[in-house]
């Protein structure tokens, strides 16, 4: 029975002092971020569609504009396919390195 409190009782200590130590990495491992060369071709891609996007509302659209879309639409989903579901402040931390 003693044995048993003081196997609980050092489970708890060990688990109190080991949580701060988590909190912390954690917390660190979230505010620094390194650059990430697939998000900079992601903002490239993007970059470019938006261009070719802005462009085509000057113009009448061609058979060979509409492909250039669809090949640079499936360009930005590839590049930025890991990167959907990611914060806004993750977002602008990874496009500030990129610059």
């Amino acid at each position: 029975m003693k044995r048993d409190l003081l196997k609980s009782q050092l489970i708890r200590i060990v688990a109190i002092a080991f949580f701060p130590v988590a909190l912390l990495s954690c917390s660190n491992e979230a505010d620094t971020v390194e650059k990430d060369k697939q998000f900079c071709k992601c903002l490239e891609v993007t970059g470019e569609l938006n261009e070719f996007s802005a462009k085509m509302f000057d113009k009448e659209t061609r058979i060979e504009d509409a492909q250039k879309m669809r090949s640079l639409r499936g360009a930005r989903t590839k590049e930025c396919k890991d990167y959907q579901e990611m914060s806004g402040k993750e977002l602008s931390k990874r496009q500030a390195l990129c610059k």
